[in-house]
């Protein structure tokens, strides 16, 4: 029913938002209309408001080829069916992937099985480890010579993290502030194995941004305690003292508020406030500072850190997180490339594709864009194909198994894994 709903209305996916569905993050200081882009409802809605202009024909770079969603959505179950084999056993598209691509679940067997941890000292330590490994997880390039790209960054991460890289204590197995702000630019390159020949974009980058994330925590010790450790947020959440249930909207405010530093104070401001993931698209009009309405959020490092806390909460404890369909497709370049390869979306001018461009441009925010939006729309076509319900297979899962895996896989087919347009990556966006 949700597919031919869809065939004959593809408006009705189109989600309807009012002023009052954007919840105010915690931090009630903040203007209106900055705490209604930092929320997690108005990725949805500003990336609506451009794909509306790609309908109307209004975008400068992109056509949108809704035709093409259900060839997308056949690609998709196909690589997701051959790695899962069947629709019950896809995961969450989660960072805890990226430490177990060999099938070595090192998690469990460090973590879990070979330290002396139990119970919510473990959902501790997971959330540890997933905070700084999504932190350093942008665009690494195409190099690595065992793992590559988000894998490699994973692992490498990982054995940082259990080698005690991040904690200032006898116990490895945790991050702090004060870790952090022990760390070094030669540990993080040591950690990554950077070399001449293995190269890591925008490592310095990285390393500022965890340099940022210890100070975040010695700013919030009401979410992260008095030794800034970032798997407090269970104390803070509730759930080390039994919750079974939090919504997904607690969660993003400790994400979005509790990390909020950790983004470059270069990036967008509105009414003095930086954003982060939020960047001025110029089709939606003239720059705005009283509504904000000249603003695309993405915050897609937020949501691709909640989406992996998400996973860990209930993997790891018996707590469940609701609400996540407010959450959405991640606007990177795997998605977004995906899209373009499967002719879903298509450039106007394709010599753009032979130029690099900066992530503030309007061509990559309108990418990214209507990438978030078009997910949306190929979600439907893929649990009609698995025949399974929205609440069966979330987005989430759709990502998992699989349009990142498949938008990997046709950029192997295409270009040598590279993505068919090039951004340039400071190592804090993607």
């Amino acid at each position: 029913a949700v597919l031919e709903r869809a065939r004959e209305n593809p408006a009705f996916l189109t989600p309807i938002l009012s002023e009052k569905s954007l919840l105010p993050m915690a931090d009630n200081s903040l203007p209106a209309p900055v705490a209604r882009i930092r929320g997690l409802r108005a990725v949805r809605e500003s990336c609506e408001r451009v794909f509306s202009l790609a309908k109307a024909g209004k975008t400068k770079f992109f056509d949108v080829d809704e035709g093409k969603l259900d060839r997308a959505a056949g690609f998709v179950c196909g690589v997701g069916l051959s790695a899962y084999k069947v629709p019950a056993n896809i995961p969450f598209h989660s960072r805890l992937r990226h430490f177990e691509p060999d099938g070595d679940d090192r998690v469990q067997r460090v973590l879990v099985d070979g330290s002396e941890k139990k119970g919510f000292d473990v959902l501790r330590s997971v959330i540890d480890l997933v905070v700084v490994s999504v932190l350093v997880d942008a665009g690494a390039g195409h190099t690595g010579k065992t793992f590559h790209s988000s894998e490699g960054l994973g692992i490498a991460s990982f054995h940082m993290f259990t080698s005690g890289s991040f904690s200032s204590m006898s116990d490895p197995f945790r991050v702090d502030a004060e870790g952090l702000a022990k760390l070094s630019l030669d540990a993080v390159k040591s950690g990554f194995q950077v070399t001449g020949e293995n190269p890591l974009v925008g490592v310095e980058g990285r390393f500022e941004l965890l340099s940022r994330l210890g100070g975040a925590l010695r700013e919030h010790p009401e979410m992260f305690g008095a030794d800034g450790r970032p798997g407090n947020m269970i104390d803070a959440l509730g759930i080390s003292s039994g919750k079974k249930s939090v919504s997904v909207d607690e969660l993003w405010s400790i994400v979005v508020d509790g990390f909020a530093s950790v983004w470059p104070a270069s990036r967008t401001k509105l009414l003095g406030v930086p954003l982060g993931d939020v960047w001025s698209y110029s089709p939606l009009g003239a720059v705005d500072e009283d509504s904000g309405a000249h603003l695309v959020a993405f915050h897609k490092l937020s949501q691709w850190l909640t989406y992996s806390l998400i996973d860990a909460m209930q993997s790891f404890s018996e707590c469940h997180v609701a609400g996540i369909e407010a959450m959405t497709g991640l606007p990177e370049y795997r998605n977004g490339g995906f899209l373009l390869d499967m002719g879903v979306l298509v450039l106007r001018d394709p010599s753009v594709a032979e130029t690099d461009h900066q992530v503030d441009s309007d061509l990559v925010v309108e990418w990214r864009a209507l990438t978030v939006s078009l997910l949306d729309r190929l979600a439907p076509y893929v649990r009609d194909i698995l025949g399974v319900s929205e609440e069966e297979f979330p987005l989430v899962k759709m990502l998992e198994a699989g349009t990142w895996s498949s938008g990997r896989k046709t950029a192997a087919m295409r270009r040598a894994g590279a993505p068919p347009i090039n951004i340039v990556s400071d190592g804090t966006v993607f």
